[in-house]
């Protein structure tokens, strides 16, 4: 694997990391706001399934194939959903500067997806801070 597709798998599985950590909390939201806490963590959660799919298709487009570890959310480690979104747009930041480097005719549309990932990650860790969660 090069480095760009090692970036991209990495990009992936922390995006399966939000998801799931975004559902847990969905379910096990508690206390005076839970509903609003209930209804945001499934706005994350939903919103980010979408999004891995997207990347597990351009990975295949990009690099023939997504590896099946990819899709192992990592639950081990107590991480804030927060830290795990800006976890994620800083490897998609990695992803966009190693696009320069990759051995494909056209990235311009990998490129626009990391981009506008970042910016769907960016409104998440916004909405996380005002909740102050």
């Amino acid at each position: 694997m090069n480095d760009l597709s090692v970036a991209l798998h990495k990009l992936l599985r922390s995006l399966v990391s939000i998801k799931m950590r975004g559902w847990i909390l969905h379910w096990n939201a508690k206390g005076e706001n839970s509903y609003g806490d209930h209804l945001l963590y499934e706005r994350i959660y939903s919103k980010v399934d979408k999004s891995i799919d997207a990347l597990g298709e351009r990975i295949v487009a990009y690099t023939g194939h997504v590896e099946p570890q990819a899709m192992s959310a990592d639950m081990t480690t107590p991480v804030s959903l927060y830290k795990l979104i800006k976890q994620s747009q800083q490897l998609s930041d990695v992803c966009v500067s190693l696009l320069p480097q990759a051995n494909t005719e056209s990235t311009t549309g990998l490129e626009n997806y990391l981009n506008d990932l970042n910016d769907r990650l960016d409104t998440f860790a916004y909405l996380l801070k005002q909740r102050g969660v």
